[in-house]
């Protein structure tokens, strides 16, 4: 309860300012005239005047208010170094217990981690929740934390007074790798050049630094491929060059030192993507056709391909002796293309090739020959496929998954999926969506008395419509049917003739992400989702390692789409080594190089700014015990070995209630006394 003492004029301020001047005047005059009942008067006067100015009492009910005190509390992965963590969570238990000594101090925890970033925001939470208490409430700010931020910036309006806890150690050594430079992607067979320097602030610099050698090693894919001796301080490089599509892991370590606060910043990991320059097709047309131009409008329409296209429209033994001169095409360039150049085409596509002359035996070895190193060849068939002059017929075959039986099969029907088409990544997606089993029909189709390889979809009376086939690094693709091109036109509703054709094709040329046998890893909300695909029903083991070294073996079984997936909630950070036995693969959990953990020395430098204006301190946890003080507003709020916080003594008024001293009969009552008594005093 409060009380408060003030005037409430019944009438206006001049007429008692002119009222009291007239009766002072009176008195004046009176007292000069030696007159007896002055006084008496006086006190009537004043009796009356005060009564004018209204004199009240104010009582208020007020309840007394807590203050607030933040904390915050730095969960980031720089806490995982030494035992910053220990001493974080130490630290915060004990200023808990401390402050349930004072009953009029509450806290309010806030955490802040770094799971779904790269950084440490710590300025940033620091300042929204500071805004979200009361200015008369807010007793300061604690904050337990190493000293590592990345939003340093100033905090103008901090109310109270900002401690700063530190979970590290005085003058702690760290040694840390640095990227300089590095690509994100690099053309398969090119060179990419790699930088980087390896920081110790014992050597880096100094005159002698050569004579402190450092070892490094640089993993490329799981494997050693070079060491070095590097002197701190100094910008090394080594030149990279992909050999494979797809993510290229590269792990760069330096040896870790004796006495170093941690390694996890010794070593960096790069994810660089190979790609290709241009992939290179070409296509060779035996003869006109309807569907003759489908391939090349798909093939010209991909911007990742470079296509040559070739139809032989006059083979070599037609003679219908035409002058030479009235000749408008080109002679097929077969020594240049099948010779010289042949290494250059990532795809050849025969799409109803009929043999002539054209193409001689020799140049038909030197495609099985680049099949096998790691080419691929697509045969687009028809009716010519089943003749004599059939490329079955050729030394094509030993590569061929297929030998025709010399028939054709004349007849509607509608392509199929096969299971083992729905498991590869050519087709499986090609039967998902609305018009799933509304693909167009074709009419002609090639059938085969013996096959081998993959049959991914199925034709007239389910016999193998398309069939793909891995023969030594190469690859081999056959498509039994010249119909496609009534999809392309949307013949009867058509079908996915664009998909499947750039799929087929992709996945002839190696395309990582279309692989049928492969095991694969990626991020998502702080899960590592391991994924094997495989064209097999059996179940396999999976043999997963941790960046610490802990080995878990698990057993997969594949789902019919040929896809099994495993997860790892809250993965350490760095790369796990998955493997099945047959396919090995790198997976890197968490941001490449993480800024947080690339500088791991403990200190309140980024903070001395808000320490010094607020009136707060920066203290050690591993040297001092912690102790809790209130201090009054203005006051010091820090000393050796306490921490102060601010005693505002806010409070809430519930109530308030006005009361006169003055009421008018009161008034009547006091002012008859008074006048009475001067008439009584001037009677005499």
């Amino acid at each position: 309860m409060n009380l408060d003492f003030y005037f409430s004029p019944i009438v206006s301020w001049p007429i008692i300012i002119g009222f009291s001047g007239v009766a002072l005047s009176l008195l004046i005059f009176q007292i000069y005239s030696k007159d007896s009942g002055w006084v008496a008067r006086m006190i009537a006067i004043l009796i009356l005047i005060l009564g004018a100015l209204g004199p009240s009492i104010t009582t208020e009910n007020r309840s007394p208010l807590s203050d607030i005190s933040l904390i915050v509390v730095d969960k980031t992965k720089s806490q995982s170094v030494d035992k910053r963590s220990y001493r974080r969570d130490s630290a915060l238990s004990e200023i808990l217990k401390l402050g349930g000594g004072f009953p009029s101090l509450e806290f309010k925890v806030v955490e802040i981690d770094n799971i779904n970033s790269n950084r440490s925001n710590l300025f940033t939470v620091l300042n929204d929740n500071i805004k979200k208490i009361p200015l008369e409430r807010f007793a300061g700010a604690i904050v337990l934390t190493d000293g590592r931020a990345h939003d340093v910036k100033k905090i103008d309006d901090l109310p109270g007074p900002l401690h700063i806890l530190l979970t590290g150690k005085r003058q702690e050594y760290d040694r840390r790798l640095v990227i300089l430079k590095s690509p994100s992607y690099a053309v398969i067979g090119n060179s990419a050049t790699i930088e980087y320097v390896v920081e110790d602030e014992r050597i880096s610099g100094k005159k002698n630094a050569e004579l402190f050698p450092i070892a490094t090693n640089i993993f490329i894919d799981g494997k050693l491929k070079i060491r070095n001796l590097v002197i701190a301080g100094e910008t090394n490089s080594f030149e990279f060059k992909p050999d494979h599509a797809g993510q290229n892991i590269i792990e760069i370590r330096a040896e870790t030192s004796i006495d170093e606060i941690s390694d996890v910043n010794n070593q960096a990991v790069l994810n660089i993507n190979g790609v290709r320059d241009r992939l290179k097709v070409l296509l060779i047309s035996g003869q006109p056709y309807a569907g003759e131009r489908t391939w090349r409008n798909l093939m010209k329409s991909d911007p990742s391909v470079d296509l040559i296209h070739f139809t032989i429209l006059r083979p070599p033994e037609k003679d219908d002796f035409t002058p030479l001169n009235e000749l408008a095409l080109i002679s097929f360039p077969v020594h240049e293309l099948f010779e010289e150049k042949i290494d250059d085409f990532d795809l050849i596509i025969f799409d109803r090739y009929v043999v002539r002359d054209v193409l001689p035996p020799s140049y038909i070895n030197n495609i099985n020959k680049k099949v096998r190193d790691g080419g691929a060849v697509l045969l687009i068939v028809g009716p010519e496929f089943t003749s004599v002059r059939s490329l079955a017929s050729t030394p094509l075959s030993a590569i061929l998954p297929v030998k025709p039986d010399n028939k054709v099969l004349e007849g509607e029907f509608k392509p199929q999926i096969t299971e083992t088409g729905k498991k590869h990544p050519i087709t499986s997606s090609l039967g998902q969506g609305e018009n799933k089993t509304n693909w167009g029909r074709w009419f002609r189709q090639i059938p085969f008395s013996e096959y081998t390889g993959n049959v991914l979809m199925s034709g007239a009376s389910e016999k193998p419509l398309l069939i793909v086939k891995r023969v030594d690094k190469g690859r081999v693709g056959l498509l039994a049917s010249d119909h496609i091109w009534l999809w392309a036109k949307n013949f009867d509703n058509g079908g996915p003739h664009g998909q499947l054709i750039k799929r087929l094709s992709h996945w002839l040329m190696r395309e990582p992400d279309l692989e049928e046998e492969s095991l694969k890893g990626r991020l998502e909300r702080n899960k590592l989702i391991i994924e094997r695909r495989s064209l097999s029903d059996k179940p396999v083991s999976l043999i997963i390692r941790a960046p610490s070294g802990l080995k878990n073996e698990i057993e997969l079984t594949p789902n019919p789409n040929g896809v099994s997936k495993f997860e790892i909630k809250s993965p350490e950070l760095g790369v796990y080594k998955i493997s099945d036995g047959i396919l090995d693969s790198l997976v890197h959990a968490g941001d490449l190089n993480r800024v947080e953990m690339s500088d791991l020395k403990s200190g309140p430098e980024l903070f001395s700014y808000l320490i010094q204006k607020s009136g707060g301190s920066s203290q050690w946890l591993i040297d001092e015990k912690l102790n809790l003080r209130r201090v009054k507003p203005g006051m010091h709020a820090s000393g050796n070995g306490w921490i102060g916080l601010v005693k505002n003594n806010a409070y809430l008024t519930s109530g308030i209630l006005e009361k006169s001293i003055f009421t008018g009969l009161f008034l009547i009552l006091i002012l008859s006394i008074a006048l009475g008594f001067s008439w009584r005093r001037e009677g005499k």
